[in-house]
């Protein structure tokens, strides 16, 4: 039979004092911070980025050369400028932005001086996405009327249509069903552009033109992105 060892009162101080000195070892050590998660670039954003903004865009799914060339010929517009992020233009009422985002699938119309109340309508995203054969989406928002709605077309088909003002009109070929809680109408139309790979950017407000007088040479916004950021930005002047 094997000797068992026996443990003397040493080696019990010795194994007590290790254990201690583990224990507050243990406690005092620095605890590793977990890595900040970090916010998703432009590329890959969106959805809507706020409704606490008033907004009124068109989006096309195209690249932004063939959707301006198509706008111009709806709009039958006098002034067509193509890559003008940070150049300077002629303002004249009414005028749009339209810009594609790197990443982005989608082509945004924004209006930018439209003091006559032509901006972006869902006659004008029927008739690119007819043209184009493509889906279109007008998408408004407006947190002073507190009201929000999109229309969906598709080869110049209305496919969906939400406006949420006083009331909630909703009509679906998609055989989807609205919401019927004015609460949860913004979740609603976030989850809608979000399922579209589309992008709101709530930049209409902050582009500038609500600045601009007719006839006056204005630099365009965008000129601090990046090439990894901007397509391309271009100006249509009706």
């Amino acid at each position: 039979m094997a000797r068992i060892k026996r443990t003397g009162k040493a080696d019990k101080k010795r194994a007590q004092r290790s254990a201690t000195k583990k224990a507050a070892k243990a406690r005092t050590a620095p605890k590793r911070k977990a890595p900040a998660k970090q916010p998703p670039s432009l590329a890959q954003m969106r959805g809507v980025v706020t409704f606490e903004t008033n907004e009124i865009l068109v989006l096309v799914h195209a690249p932004i050369d063939r959707v301006t060339e198509a706008f111009r010929k709806h709009k039958r517009a006098r002034v067509c400028c193509n890559n003008v992020a940070g150049k300077v233009v002629t303002i004249s009422d009414p005028c749009y932005l339209a810009y594609q985002l790197q990443g982005h699938p989608w082509t945004v119309i924004d209006g930018y001086v439209c003091d006559g109340n032509d901006y972006p309508r869902p006659e004008d995203a029927k008739a690119l996405s007819k043209a184009l054969k493509t889906r279109a989406i007008f998408y408004g928002n407006s947190d002073t009327a507190g009201a929000t709605g999109y229309d969906l077309f598709d080869c110049g088909k209305r496919l969906e249509h939400l406006e949420a003002f006083e009331e909630i009109e909703f009509e679906s070929q998609l055989g989807r069903e609205g919401p019927s809680d004015p609460c949860a109408v913004e979740e609603f139309v976030e989850a809608f552009i979000r399922e579209q790979d589309a992008f709101a950017p709530a930049w209409s407000g902050h582009l500038g033109g609500w600045r601009c007088d007719d006839g006056e040479k204005v630099k365009l916004p965008f000129g601090d992105f990046g090439p990894e950021d901007l397509v391309r930005l271009d100006f249509v002047a009706v």
